[in-house]
């Protein structure tokens, strides 16, 4: 969801200069919009979908890959990707 709001602010400031407050507000809201769509369709990806930051510590992992690596989401943030991606047994 961080990374979509960026995303969603990233967007709003591309905005050309000359468009009114009225558009923008308009523009803003539909892009608003789109980002919750395309939140919605990731979290429920029939797929893996995994992102980590630079220092590779997991951000997100969707409701697929909670299942399928058996992790809730509060256990997923923060360990290191590959703590994720291979268990020892």
């Amino acid at each position: 969801m961080e990374l979509l709001n960026e995303t969603d602010n990233d967007l709003a400031m591309a905005l050309p200069p000359y468009e009114t407050a009225t558009s923008f507000g308009a523009r803003r809201r539909r892009c608003v919009k789109a980002n919750r769509s395309i939140a919605k369709l990731v979290q429920h990806a029939n797929s893996i979908i995994l992102h980590w930051d630079a220092r590779r510590a997991d951000l997100f992992l969707n409701e697929f890959g909670q299942r399928f690596f058996g992790y809730s989401e509060a256990e997923i943030c923060g360990r290191h990707v590959m703590g994720t991606l291979v268990r020892k047994r």
